[in-house]
């Protein structure tokens, strides 16, 4: 284990494996990153990629660590770095959240952390100082959870350099899913890795892989994150070969987060993916006495981006979200 991390310990050629130390629990085990860096024979740039900010989903770890099963020192130019679990705690008790915490803290949106911070914010920053800061660029692979799934679609950061924010948009081309998330007007976090990372003139984004029921067999969802960064990995001559991309991606701008206003029990009638029109009935609401108590219609037209599967809601539940594609690329 170690506290301190030197990127220079990999020498060209080589693949080394280690456990970078966040901090000391209650009983004294330190929780650690599994941490993997890959130093091709030939210099290039610096690649990180992460998993697992959010602790359940599983399937962007299990596509990180595909990844490195089929990466080796011999076939790629540069260095990659990749955590395939950014937040141990969180993914060992299948919690979307740091369950130690005094509140849910989100690791996604908790950088650049603090030395001194409770534990998301002490992650955030031994992340953030020993190895976001040491690469170039940036891709967070992220996935559904088990009880509110989506669609694959990239999430590019906007920030105050159109430079940045130009070079983060080309990355989530390149990573090849259908969709690419640009700027939306309520929808910034300004402390999430991304934004963070971007603004330090390092490209850096999300790509939200969606869930494995919605794609014909289950295995695809963690093959797109394997194919996503493989793209990158061309697209900056890390790997030799052309990126694999869809014949036409959509740009999604505005969003709007439908919540429920009453409890009880969601009928959709739209399905994931599915496109719908202004004013279109989504979903209704019934209470514990079989009564519709609520009527969900969609405010502007756009896709289905994701979608809850819990059989009930409260009120203020978040249990839809509908994108407005913007343009083609």
């Amino acid at each position: 284990m170690t506290r301190g991390f030197d990127l220079s310990k990999a020498k060209r050629g080589e693949k080394l494996q280690l456990r970078l130390d966040a901090f000391e629990l209650a009983d004294g085990s330190t929780v650690s990153f599994p941490v993997t860096i890959i130093r091709g024979k030939k210099p290039g740039r610096t690649l990180y990629v992460g998993a697992s900010a959010h602790g359940d989903e599983a399937y962007a770890a299990k596509a990180a660590a595909q990844i490195l099963n089929e990466i080796q020192p011999d076939t790629i130019s540069g260095t990659l770095i990749c955590v395939t679990v950014e937040n141990p705690l969180a993914f060992n008790a299948r919690n979307r959240f740091t369950p130690l915490d005094d509140r849910d803290n989100n690791l996604s949106d908790a950088f650049p952390g603090k030395a001194s911070g409770d534990l998301t914010d002490r992650m955030a920053n031994v992340l953030h100082n020993q190895l976001l800061l040491k690469a170039e660029f940036v891709v967070a692979l992220h996935t559904s959870d088990p009880e509110y799934r989506c669609i694959g679609y990239t999430i590019v950061p906007s920030v105050s350099s159109q430079d940045s924010s130009r070079r983060a948009f080309e990355l989530g081309r390149i990573f090849g899913l259908d969709f690419i998330q640009g700027p939306a007007p309520g929808h910034s976090f300004p402390k999430s890795m991304t934004n963070v990372l971007t603004s330090f003139g390092k490209p850096a984004i999300i790509a939200e892989l969606g869930d494995s029921r919605y794609d014909s067999e289950e295995e695809e969802i963690s093959r797109k994150g394997v194919r996503g960064v493989f793209n990158v990995l061309k697209h900056l001559g890390m790997l030799e070969g052309e990126p694999e991309l869809p014949i036409s991606q959509s740009v999604l701008g505005e969003r709007a987060n439908l919540r429920a206003d009453r409890g009880g029990f969601p009928i959709m009638t739209v399905k994931l993916g599915q496109n719908v029109s202004k004013g279109e009935k989504v979903a209704t609401i019934l209470n514990t006495f079989g009564k519709v108590v609520q009527t969900i219609r969609t405010p502007m037209s756009g896709i289905v981006l994701g979608r809850c599967f819990r059989p009930i809601v409260h009120s203020g539940d978040r249990f839809m979200i509908i994108g407005k594609i913007e343009r083609r690329v």
